[in-house]
């Protein structure tokens, strides 16, 4: 029997590099960032407030489940301790998404169980709208806590390449190819001074994005991809990393059937701009040779005014000594 007493943090997720190509076997470049989600399991007492017993015939007592953004309470629930019935939710969409985790868990792990009269806490410290990983981090939290496997529980629930995943439990930027290890890959970039995170203001549905994607890929052009991450990795030069964005914009767009960003929305724009993940939302990389104020003010007037520095997003193994 687990012992509901749990502490957790998980790493939100950005990836640099072959967003779509990474489901077709592509390595990829992902960074794990310094927001993520906590999860905290308080255990039974007999102190605490009795929980409501459902009126249906063999149901046991229940627990609740509380999320919070920054101390804000954005989703709560009431659910059966023993078949996860949702007897309350404040959104029945994300409780029936909680459900599906808990009994895939439930399969993987059948001796996991949570005690009546728990309560589950859960800490986004990054909006849950900024595509950051509020699912995998979630994810990653829930199958530490039972003893599944990350991966497996992600593949069957939300089925995407994993990338997520793998940054959740990182120290550091990584290689990621779907079904593979990730491998950490230091980035000695002299030029982070030169490199934003914008939010987009739109958040992007990651299950929609996948579905949108084109099943035949070739090998060559796999490889093709491949072998971009690992320039992207290697790289010194600001202007040849504005080369590797375009280039990689091209092809991400030739595969979707889009226009990369920067052509649609930012043609007047000095330097690279990437989409990092699925196309229309989310995050975007500036680099460019701006001056902040000069970016900052360029961003805003487009609405647009969650600006990063690469270094204040970015989790590092070691203290950043980026400048």
């Amino acid at each position: 029997m687990l012992k509901p007493s749990v502490n957790l943090f998980a790493n939100g997720k950005l990836i640099l590099t072959a967003e779509y190509f990474v489901l077709h076997g592509a390595k990829a470049l992902a960074l794990p960032v310094k927001y993520g989600q906590s999860l905290t399991v308080s255990p039974y007492s007999e102190s605490a407030e009795q929980p409501d017993k459902l009126q249906t015939s063999g149901a046991g007592s229940a627990f609740k489940w509380k999320s919070y953004f920054k101390d804000r309470l954005w989703f709560s629930a009431k659910l059966d301790a023993t078949d996860f019935d949702i007897i309350q939710s404040s959104d029945l969409r994300t409780a029936e998404t909680l459900v599906q985790l808990l009994e895939t868990v439930k399969v993987l792990n059948p001796g996991f169980m949570i005690e009546p009269g728990t309560e589950i806490k859960t800490e986004l410290d990054f909006d849950p709208q900024w595509g950051l990983g509020s699912s995998s981090t979630l994810v990653s939290n829930l199958a530490e806590w039972a003893g599944v496997d990350p991966f497996v529980l992600n593949e069957k629930v939300f089925r995407g390449s994993g990338f997520d995943i793998a940054c959740a439990s990182a120290n550091g930027p990584v290689f990621y190819t779907n079904g593979q290890k990730a491998d950490p890959v230091e980035l000695n970039y002299l030029f982070t001074e030169n490199l934003f995170l914008v939010y987009s203001g739109k958040k992007q549905a990651t299950r929609e994005a996948i579905s949108r994607r084109n099943a035949n890929v070739p090998n060559e052009k796999i490889a093709e991809i491949s072998l971009l991450t690992e320039k992207f990795a290697s790289c010194s030069d600001l202007g040849e990393f504005q080369q590797l964005i375009h280039r990689h914009e091209k092809e991400v767009g030739k595969l979707i059937g889009q226009v990369p960003v920067q052509k649609r929305l930012f043609s007047d724009f000095q330097g690279a701009i990437k989409s990092l993940g699925a196309w229309g939302g989310d995050f975007l990389l500036a680099a460019t040779e701006w001056d902040t104020e000069k970016l900052y003010g360029y961003f805003a007037e487009k609405g647009m005014t969650e600006v990063f520095r690469w270094r204040d997003m970015v989790k590092y193994r070691v203290l950043d000594n980026l400048g």
